[in-house]
């Protein structure tokens, strides 16, 4: 039997999971000096702007990807590239540069916009003092999108609210692990180990800091990222590679933990360090030398592993040459980058990985990626930034999809995978705990997954079909008879055979091969009989012949076929022990029909007895003249010999003819009475025995 594995039908309900949730309100970037990228357009080209900066900056679009404002933090602008009416004397992000009326915006990542959880149109501009000046204080605005005939405005009185002092440019936005809230993360300034939390709310912002103090001080880049699982925050400086455990509903960082980058010393620290889009892949390196590491983060919390994980994307540059910045694009696997070589002189681009997500080997850099300025703009000053990313809490609702159906054929078994692939937890109905199980029963499953905040149910009806179909053995066809060939099987929808018939029995008539296939709930099985063509015949196996009848024989009949065999003399069966001489005829009787065979046997007598009278009288009365042996009818003798010899041992008779005897004289004169000796010689013709008899005989007168 053949049966023919396919996965016939697999009706999904397709859901497209993003473990990396929204990226609308990033879809626009407003950096540098006059620089935007809308992601949405394609090709992905470089336009003008009003931003001015060397460093912070943010913007702002909704789910859909369209803009709503941007921001260096002292200055703000809507959609349409007009400063907000009330967005004047803004603070944060100085300082005032000499011959300029605005300040450069120096504050590395100083600037940060936070979508306020509690109310859908408005928003929190952070800007912080960059580390130029002395007293480096942090403050936050309030943007509302329904003022200004929906083009926004900072809100009256919602400006410039103090923060702190002595805050470091390296600030970062946490979700809560309630993804219902946000955490403000800003390290102090300079050689420090603590860093402030803010939680914004659907309240608004708290500005009481929960104030964490590390075991060891940082210098350089101190900035924190968030990993996926929302409860880890990963960051480099100096020559360290740390984490630290995040308590999104307290705002608390502890469990800290480090390893050592072995980077070598650097001139500027480590290079700017930056995440992929999907939160699994962390890059840094060393600044003096421009180059880039990647390390794994799907191996957290195992720190050591992280570390042994490093491989070189980016290979070191002349001297001077430095990577400024780096920012994972919010369509695509890339991360672009601020990067400055020195050769004869000094160049910027802004460069890019491809496949950030994945492993190194697999990362593709390209150093030229996009136009530092826009085509209409001829500027020979830099920027060192890209602009920070607004961070967008992932859904924290339960999402329920409807079964999928999955129709198995002929398998044993079946991988259920859980479409969620953003997710970090499962629980399957079976009480599987991993991202896929095997099943091999009918049934619903289902399985419940969660990607921190995010529930979602999947069912899934499968339905393993298995039908099977045997055919008889091979076997053989009588010429001129049919056969009907009859299936094993069960459930059959429907029936095919090679011959185009299509009922559930075929009957054939001429030898050949012959096919089945069934179909049962659209799944396939299938077998094969080979017929042969026979011509049935019996045969005795004994030729015609003649037996004694002392000597008894067996004749046998036999056939191609199993039979039954019938001799016209009564006897049954195949063997046959005949008496009398005639025509013997056996019948076969098979699935073929009734088939005859004859033979002839011819039965004689072959009881050879031989006696020697033991006196005779030669008187010519005629009765009992000659001594002669008396031989019955059945013999056949060879090689006959009979002899007489007087008491002197003188041979006196000779014979060599059954039928010839001695008429008592002895060289022509009568004998004379008294007793003699005789010898017998023959050969017996049937049995091929030699006999000889001896004795004494008397004549008498």
């Amino acid at each position: 039997m053949r049966i023919d594995a396919l996965l016939l039908l697999l009706i999904s309900c397709c859901f497209t999971y993003q473990s990396t949730w929204s990226q609308g309100e990033n879809m626009n970037w407003h950096y540098g000096k006059n620089v935007s990228v809308n992601f949405g357009q394609t090709p992905l080209t470089v336009n003008t702007s009003q931003i001015y900066t060397l460093e912070g900056c943010a913007s702002v679009s909704d789910a859909n990807g369209d803009l709503l404002f941007y921001t260096t933090g002292f200055k703000i602008w809507n959609k349409n590239g007009v400063e907000m009416p009330n967005a004047t004397g803004l603070q944060g992000n100085g300082p005032l540069q000499p011959g300029q009326t605005l300040p450069a915006g120096s504050g590395y990542k100083s600037v940060q916009i936070i979508k306020h959880p509690g109310n859908a149109n408005q928003y929190f501009v952070v800007s912080g003092d960059p580390q130029e000046l002395a007293v480096k204080k942090l403050y936050y605005h309030v943007v509302d999108m329904s003022l200004n005939n929906g083009l926004g405005d900072v809100v009256a009185g919602q400006k410039n609210i103090e923060i702190m002092s002595n805050v470091s440019e390296h600030l970062s936005v946490f979700s809560g692990t309630d993804c219902k809230s946000y955490w403000l993360v800003a390290p102090t300034h300079n050689y420090s180990n603590q860093y402030y939390t803010f939680k914004i709310d659907a309240a608004g912002f708290h500005n009481t800091p929960v104030i964490n103090t590390l075991p060891m001080s940082f210098q350089g880049y101190k900035e924190l990222f968030q990993t996926k699982d929302l409860h880890t925050a990963i960051g480099v400086s100096s020559y360290h590679l740390f984490t630290l455990e995040f308590d999104g509903i307290n705002g608390t960082l502890s469990n800290f933990d480090t390893v050592a980058t072995s980077l070598g010393a650097g001139q500027y620290f480590n290079a700017s360090p930056g995440m992929s889009k999907d939160k699994t892949k962390f890059y840094f390196g060393n600044a003096t030398l421009s180059n880039l590491y990647q390390v794994d983060l799907n191996l957290l919390p195992n720190l050591i592993a992280v570390k042994n994980s490093m491989v070189e994307v980016i290979p070191p540059s002349p001297m001077f040459s430095t990577i400024f910045h780096l920012r994972a694009a919010p369509v695509g696997d890339k991360i672009y980058m601020v990067r400055s070589i020195y050769t004869a002189g000094s160049s910027q681009y802004i460069s890019s990985l491809s496949n950030a997500s994945q492993p190194a080997a697999q990362v593709v850099y390209t150093q030229d990626a996009l136009p530092i300025f826009p085509p209409n703009i001829f500027s020979t000053s830099y920027y060192y930034t890209l602009g920070t990313d607004v961070v967008i809490n992932p859904p924290s609702d339960s999402v329920f999809h409807s079964a999928s159906d999955t129709l198995l054929c002929n398998l044993g078994n079946y991988q259920l995978s859980c479409p969620n692939t953003g997710a970090s937890q499962f629980e399957w109905s079976t009480g599987a705990t991993t991202a896929a199980i095997n099943v091999t029963q009918s049934g619903t499953y289902w399985v419940k997954s969660s990607n921190v905040c995010q529930v979602v149910y999947d069912t899934f009806q499968v339905t393993f079909i298995n039908p099977e179909v045997t055919l008889p053995a091979d076997t053989n066809l009588c010429a001129g008879k049919s056969l009907v060939i009859q299936p094993v099987t069960s459930n059959a929808d429907s029936y095919l055979w090679n011959t185009g018939a299509t009922s559930p029995t075929l009957t054939v008539s001429g030898p050949g091969t012959y096919y089945l296939e069934i179909t049962q709930q659209g799944c396939k099985a299938s077998d094969t009989i080979n017929i042969e063509a026979i011509s049935s015949y019996v045969t005795i196996v004994q030729q015609d012949t003649l037996i004694c009848n002392n000597m008894p024989i067996t004749i046998n009949a036999t056939s191609n076929l199993e039979s039954n065999f019938s001799w016209n003399n009564g006897t049954t069966g195949p063997a046959l022990n005949p008496t009398e001489s005639g025509r013997y005829i056996v019948t076969a009787v098979n699935r073929c029909g009734n088939f005859t065979d004859e033979v002839t046997i011819e039965v004689i007598d072959c009881v050879c007895s031989v006696k020697v009278p033991d006196a005779f009288t030669p008187n010519g009365d005629g009765l009992n003249d000659a001594l002669m042996p008396l031989v019955a009818p059945g013999c056949n003798m060879q090689a006959f010999n009979f002899r007489i010899y007087n008491r002197f041992g003188q041979l006196i008779f000779t014979s060599i003819r059954p039928g010839q005897g001695w008429d008592g004289y002895f060289k022509g004169r009568p004998a004379e009475t008294g007793t003699y000796m005789y010898y017998l010689d023959y050969k017996d013709a049937y049995s091929g025995n030699r006999v000889q008899l001896k004795g004494d005989i008397t004549l008498i007168r």
